[in-house]
């Protein structure tokens, strides 16, 4: 539905009214007016074809009233601006901080308009504008924007590795690669930077401890963490990752030692003298005081591995063999 009124020839400065009814199907509404004010032809401002305007990337330009102005013609001061078309990639607000709508009328002294583009885009964008003197409003007019594109700098997040102690686990390309992102080119890390050390354990390439603060390229880049002899402790490296121009801010490998189940080490043989018809005794202090354990764990069983080739070992009256098992609390060898 499109409908025009045709302005006849020599009538000017007049308000003509068209009156109207809407219908449902049915039943007809009350009666609205279109009203429609003729002015002069000369009254009525004309634009310059086109203009355009630079701006960066991520990046807010300004639109003054003088750029307005000298894209405008008529002998009457511009007064107002009205927005036809909003930017498809972007947005306009005025000075006061209003986002612009659609067909919204922008007095002069709200300007100037404020271009924000959308995060990261480059390219070309555009509005379209009409200008008035207070009396009539110009045919529209366009505004291209020509956004340049600009380097952004990548981003790089934390990962998670856990070791058990004095183990190695590597770390390599695909995992740096993994927690890299780069809004341009998701591909294009190129070095890391270890700027962070861990406080526990190493880090080398091959035989070479890693050096702080020092560039690595990542192709087909292996680490390797050599975890410290006791567990149950945290560490991290800081990490940083380069586009080939550009380095990310700071990011982690967090590393979880966790503990290994030492076995108990004997430190001494026990020495014990006996005489001959007599039963020589064995206690759990006896075996306490030569075991030692990393994690401070007791021994809970004992096994006969072998016994002596003449004379009987028992424990509490029972009769021993080899490969049996004796609980902690019933111990008493003699």
């Amino acid at each position: 539905f499109l409908m025009s009124y045709s302005v006849p020839f020599g009538v000017s400065n007049e308000l003509q009214v068209i009156e109207w009814q809407g219908q449902d199907g049915e039943f007809y509404s009350e009666s609205g007016s279109i009203n429609i004010s003729i002015v002069e032809g000369d009254s009525i401002p004309t634009l310059s074809v086109g203009s355009a305007v630079r701006v960066t990337e991520d990046e807010l330009i300004e639109l003054g009233l003088s750029e307005f102005e000298s894209l405008y013609h008529h002998e009457v001061s511009l007064e107002s601006i009205r927005i036809n078309r909003l930017p498809a990639h972007g947005v306009l607000m005025t000075s006061l901080s209003d986002e612009v709508e659609l067909l919204s009328d922008i007095a002069t002294t709200e300007l100037p308009l404020i271009y924000e583009g959308e995060e990261n885009y480059a390219g070309l964008d555009r509005f379209e504008w009409s200008a008035s003197n207070g009396i009539a409003y110009s045919e529209s007019g366009v505004i291209e924007l020509i956004v340049s594109e600009v380097n952004d700098a990548p981003e790089v997040s934390t990962f998670n590795k856990v070791v058990t102690e004095s183990e190695t686990i590597t770390i390599v390309e695909a995992d740096f690669r993994a927690h890299y992102r780069d809004i341009e080119d998701s591909g294009s890390l190129t070095m890391i930077e270890i700027t962070e050390l861990p406080e526990v354990g190493s880090l080398k390439i091959g035989d070479e401890r890693v050096i702080e603060n020092t560039e690595y390229g990542v192709t087909g880049l292996t680490m390797s963490y050599e975890a410290p002899e006791v567990g149950g402790q945290e560490t991290r490296i800081e990490w940083r990752g380069q586009d080939g121009s550009l380095y990310s801010k700071v990011g982690g490998i967090e590393i979880v030692v966790s503990e290994e189940n030492d076995a108990i080490r004997i430190t001494e043989n026990i020495e014990k003298e006996g005489m001959e018809d007599h039963r020589v005794s064995v206690s759990v202090e006896d075996i306490n005081g030569v075991s030692r354990d990393e994690e401070g764990d007791r021994f809970e069983r004992l096994e006969i591995v072998s016994l002596p080739s003449v004379g009987t070992v028992e424990n509490r009256g029972l009769l021993m063999e080899e490969g049996q098992l004796i609980r902690r609390g019933d111990l008493l060898l003699a």
